[in-house]
């Protein structure tokens, strides 16, 4: 993810040293037997043509305050719907730090499968060059704009530019969000994942209604994700509307069509406590907020539109807390909601709770009143 960019710069940076030493004496060797060279991550990309898909590619010069001896740039991989694929530190890119850098984005993506993309979309004509001088025909180079690059090049440069002023570290708290709020998301949050809602909603086109009153949430659309055991969470749009407009993307990408982003929406993410900043982990642990486990460290996030990211407002994470919170009643009861999974019927339930010590009104329903559906029996 985003945040993750820059002490993804300063804990890789060692290890991208060793891997491109490892190529360079591949490249001797290869030229020493007049051998082909060829790839060995996995097997050719046309092979995979169920799945065709563009990865977009690009480079950020770090500004001189944010960059060290040995990381002055990062080359970005990007998926076509905005998500950071990979993005490798380095000093001067040249193309062996650039194949070196695919190599690893193929096998081993942040977001998605390992993988050959069908198409790589470049602004740079250099990029381009290296990029057919070493693949050939096997994948189709496009030297096109990149806006998704900039944009994505901003987001890191804002956030090591708000690391560096105040605390100097990345932080859950906002000027708008105090510890106490923060704990008691987190709480709501980890009663959320030990209830593994995706074990329990079969698919992420299962559609929820949300209505909180008290801060202005009528009939939003929720969706449970981490049925494929990857990116486990919640995702909440305003309304039913937005959430079939994020369809309508999804589908547009898987078929390689280009898409433009003109959706918002809310994410709760549960991350690895190896994939957070080491300074989150340490907020975590000095205010004591609760988690349910190392794989289990809540992320709250807005995406706007071209997946342009943010930190909540306060407003928006006592929705997500409330909402973890009432969807774990919702489900305790597993033969009603499975009931009216398969047969569609209407499962309802209203709840009054108590969030920071204040009188909360929930209303959840199943499926979305969008859809449809009888009212269950």
């Amino acid at each position: 993810m985003i945040r993750g960019l820059t002490c993804l710069a300063q804990s890789t940076s060692r290890i991208n040293r060793k891997r491109l030493a490892n190529i360079r004496r591949k490249k001797l060797q290869s030229k020493k037997t007049g051998a082909r060279r060829t790839h060995q991550v996995v097997a050719n990309p046309s092979a995979d043509s169920s799945a065709p898909q563009t990865w977009i590619v690009g480079s950020l010069s770090l500004p001189r305050d944010l960059a060290s001896p040995h990381v002055s740039e990062l080359i970005i991989w990007l998926s076509e719907d905005g998500y950071v694929l990979n993005a490798d530190p380095c000093d001067d890119i040249d193309s062996d730090k650039l194949i070196l850098s695919l190599e690893a984005t193929v096998a081993k993506p942040k977001i998605g499968n390992p993988g050959w993309p069908a198409v790589i979309r470049t602004a740079s004509d250099k990029f381009g060059a290296w990029l057919k001088s070493h693949l050939g025909s096997r994948v189709l180079i496009s030297i096109e704009a990149t806006p998704e690059i900039e944009s994505t090049s901003r987001l890191v440069l804002d956030f090591g530019n708000a690391a560096d002023n105040g605390a100097s570290r990345p932080s859950y708290l906002t000027t708008t969000i105090d510890v106490e709020q923060m704990a008691q998301f987190f709480e709501n949050a980890a009663r959320l994942y030990v209830t593994q809602p995706w074990r329990l909603v079969k698919s992420d086109t299962e559609v929820f209604s949300v209505c909180i009153p008290a801060i202005d949430v009528k009939d939003a659309a929720v969706i449970v994700i981490g049925q494929s055991q990857q990116s486990y969470g919640l995702l909440v749009f305003a309304d039913y509307g937005q959430y079939n407009q994020y369809v309508s993307l999804a589908k547009a990408h898987a078929a390689g069509a280009r898409v433009a982003a003109n959706i918002r929406f809310v994410s709760l993410n549960y991350e690895h406590a190896r994939d957070l900043d080491p300074s989150l982990r340490e907020e975590v642990k000095r205010f004591g907020w609760k988690v349910a486990g190392p794989t289990a460290y809540p992320w709250p996030i807005c995406v706007e539109e071209n997946w342009a990211t943010r930190p909540l407002s306060s407003n928006e994470l006592v929705m997500l807390g409330v909402l973890s919170h009432a969807l774990v009643q919702f489900l305790e009861d597993r033969r009603r909601f499975r009931t009216a999974s398969v047969t569609k019927a209407k499962y309802s339930a209203r709840y009054h709770l108590d969030y920071l010590g204040k009188p909360v009104d929930v209303e959840l329903d199943f499926p979305h009143p969008a859809e449809g559906g009888d009212d269950a029996a």
